[in-house]
């Protein structure tokens, strides 16, 4: 319950201002994140695809700007693919193949100023702060001839925070409905490496596609 406090104070603090609002935003899309910190870690993960997703609300400053305020779930997928050498049961050494996979997922709440500008098909460039509020995160690891094994958890536990980036498009349907395609960068800016923390600070650089509608509640945009 603690994990969605700071999120539904935020939504709740902009719907108190509805008359203020613009557009909600839905959006789902893929997500691929690139390990960051330390040269260990940086050299250790290779980037995976996952997966970010939730709602965002504008509401405007002037007829060409907006702040907006996101509720995203974030995924931030790595994996790290090796050969390793054991011995069997009838000690000969065998070669195998390896991969490591880690996820860390967030509720990630971006706090952006948006600028617009298009005729009919609108464009948008936002940037500012996010917090990210940890979930959870689990470790497993696939060896060529055994099990799938849940490795362990880094008990992360810790608050990500960071700068984003945006562009958007929105393409209408009706005066009321747009199709929304967007890429977002979030560059965070905290050590979140948990138990793994032998290999030095973990940060992350994820880059986000968002697809989905979004509803015009401003006919004056």
């Amino acid at each position: 319950m603690k994990y969605f406090v700071v999120p539904a104070l935020a939504l709740l603090i902009i719907s108190s201002s509805y008359a203020q609002i613009s557009k909600i935003d839905f959006v789902l899309g893929p997500n691929i994140s690139f390990a960051r910190g330390s040269d260990l870690n940086k050299d250790f993960w290779d980037s995976r695809i996952s997966v970010t997703g939730g709602v965002g609300v504008d509401y405007s400053v002037t007829n060409n700007s907006s702040i907006t305020i996101k509720v995203l779930y974030e995924n931030k997928g790595f994996i790290r693919t090796d050969k390793i050498n054991y011995t069997d049961e009838n000690n000969i050494p065998v070669e195998v193949n390896a991969t490591i996979k880690l996820n860390i997922a967030y509720i990630n709440v971006p706090l952006l100023y948006g600028y617009r500008f298009g005729n009919k098909i609108k464009f948008n460039v936002e940037a500012g702060p996010y917090l990210g509020i940890y979930l959870y995160d689990n470790l497993s690891a696939d060896i060529e001839g055994l099990s799938s094994v849940e490795a362990a958890q880094l008990n992360s536990n810790t608050t990500d925070f960071g700068l984003c980036l945006g562009f958007n498009a929105y393409f209408p349907v009706s005066n009321k409905l747009s199709l929304k395609a967007g890429l977002q960068d979030y560059l965070g800016l905290n050590d979140i490496s948990g138990d793994s923390s032998f290999f030095g600070a973990l940060k992350s650089n994820t880059l986000a596609l968002q697809l989905g509608i979004s509803l015009n509640l401003d006919s004056s945009i």
